[in-house]
């Protein structure tokens, strides 16, 4: 069953979840899980529940299919073993959370898909720490599969900032038969953090790997960069922008590296935000639209509003 089915126009998704919790004082992340250790507590579970709320509410509000991550970007096996976590099933128990919440929304919803998701090995904004292929698809193996055995919809692996990585990242992916979307940070110039052109990436994983990705799409990464680097690559690469679907948003234009451990979130409000993302579907085609470091409630509210043609840019 494709990710995204050919009769939904447009796809809404979440805002922040890593970034808008780990400076939340009313929770204390793990530090090496992150998001994914607060369902093993019961008032951290229902504080994650609600705030995933949130924005499931505004695309059930607004009528908007509705594509769901796992909070386990950076809950792979090594991680979870220095966790507090350690011993537990943390994906399993992620995806199953994350499918309880869909189930709760009863027959009648808005379609919504949930994704397993999944992180580089390294920091995502320096693409030294990236392994190599081979490496890259015996560390994630582990997360994939734990994943992947489970009745998620499909598999998605985030702010990739190496292609080397996303190609043993696919590797594994491609095994479980599962659905999978590979997302990239991208750079104005359109190429990904470690120098290869946006569209080479995209050519050699669907060259290379025995089952390629359904899609391919951009996150952490501001509308005005991501427009400049989809316009570099309709030149350079014209098919492979046929394989991206979307953009989850960053707030700010800063580059990665003014970004990285950055104490204040650098914003811009939501109704401008809603205008510019909203934008991409026009000149870029996006088919799926969202949010990440910066964005919360109102900048999705302010999306799905334009969106559904409540709000017209001016």
């Amino acid at each position: 069953m494709p990710i995204l089915q050919d009769d939904w126009d447009f796809v809404l998704g979440p805002g922040s979840m890593f970034d808008r919790l780990r400076r939340d004082p009313r929770v204390q992340v793990d530090p090496h899980i992150f998001n994914a250790a607060l369902i093993y507590d019961d008032g951290t579970r229902q504080f994650l529940a609600d705030t995933l709320h949130e924005y499931i509410d505004i695309a059930q509000h607004h009528g908007l299919p509705y594509l769901a991550s796992t909070v386990t970007w950076r809950a792979s096996a090594e991680r979870v073993a220095l966790s507090r976590c350690a011993g537990r099933p943390v994906n399993r128990d992620c995806a199953e959370f994350a499918l309880e919440l869909r189930d709760n929304l009863g027959p009648d919803a808005a379609p919504m898909v949930v994704a397993g998701c999944m992180g580089p090995k390294g920091d995502a904004y320096k693409p030294a720490e990236a392994p190599p292929r081979e490496d890259a698809r015996r560390f994630h193996n582990p997360q994939i599969t734990e994943l992947a055995d489970t009745a998620l919809d499909c598999l998605e692996a985030k702010t990739l900032p190496a292609m080397d990585e996303a190609i043993g990242i696919a590797d594994a992916m491609a095994e479980t038969g599962k659905p999978y979307i590979l997302s990239f940070v991208v750079l104005p110039t359109g190429t990904l953090l470690d120098g290869t052109p946006f569209g080479d990436a995209i050519t050699r994983i669907d060259d290379t790997v025995t089952r390629p990705p359904d899609h391919y799409m951009v996150n952490c990464v501001h509308a005005r960069n991501y427009a400049k680097a989809f316009q570099i690559m309709r030149k350079t690469h014209p098919s492979a922008c046929a394989r991206v679907i979307g953009l989850e948003a960053n707030t700010s234009v800063l580059t990665p590296e003014e970004l990285d451990n950055r104490a204040e979130v650098d914003t811009q409000e939501p109704d401008e935000f809603g205008a510019e993302v909203w934008s991409l579907r026009a000149t870029t085609g996006a088919r799926y639209l969202a949010g990440c470091c910066g964005s919360g409630t109102e900048h999705i509210d302010a999306l799905a509003q334009y969106a559904k043609g409540q709000k017209v840019a001016t």
